[in-house]
């Protein structure tokens, strides 16, 4: 782990173009008034947002943008930081531009090896739809708002009480039985996962509950 920023932002997708950008200092801004780039685009907003890199983790915060900002997919709220790894993937101003990101300390860019799971996956949730290695897969409602809730919260535990809220909300608190939760678990990895059998994105921590990685 780096004591100090080395994150790269790879441009995926601009209609002015741009070589890879990087990410050195502790507050990054992402905008039309910092990445000369940008700044002939009418849709990304002058500071549109913000990667900051604090004990050794990078957050995304989209900065009040007038048009947006999404984290694989899923937008972000106003101001509030979301957990920034490798091979994520911030979409501006509804597709105006692209960046994928890379940790500089953790991955080189073009080198990630099969077990960088989670920087295989996007997530669309206006859409709702997954791909997986450049795959789409099909999950049930169920499936895909249990994965949404576990995938927003990468590398963090989800308890299992959590999941039962956001994948069954048509029930009472404590009628999700934990064979309900692990078999919509394991049918999730079947569509997701090399090897279902040794799942490296849905990681089971027992007693606790489960954790994308």
């Amino acid at each position: 782990m780096s004591d100090s920023p080395d994150g790269i932002l790879i441009v995926e997708q601009s209609v002015y173009g741009q070589g890879p950008i990087f990410v050195n200092r502790a507050v990054f801004v992402i905008g039309k008034s910092t990445l000369g780039f940008l700044a002939m685009n009418p849709f990304v907003s002058r500071q549109h947002a913000e990667i900051r890199f604090e004990d050794g983790r990078y957050s995304i915060s989209d900065l009040g943008s007038t048009n947006g900002t999404l984290l694989n997919g899923i937008s972000l709220k106003p101001y509030t930081p979301c957990r920034l790894v490798t091979g994520d993937l911030l979409t501006l101003a509804d597709d105006e531009a692209e960046l994928r990101f890379h940790d500089g300390s953790a991955t080189i860019p073009g080198k990630m090896s099969a077990t960088d799971a989670a920087s295989d996956i996007r997530l669309d949730q206006g859409r709702r739809q997954v791909w997986v290695r450049d795959r789409r897969v099909q999950l049930s409602k169920k499936q895909f708002d249990v994965f949404t809730i576990l995938f927003q919260n990468r590398e963090t535990v989800v308890g299992k009480d959590q999941i039962a809220e956001h994948g069954w909300p048509e029930r009472e608190s404590g009628d999700v039985s934990d064979a309900d939760i692990e078999q919509c678990i394991r049918r999730i990895r079947q569509k997701i996962e090399v090897d279902p059998k040794r799942p490296e994105t849905i990681i089971t921590r027992r007693g606790h509950g489960y954790m994308v990685r």
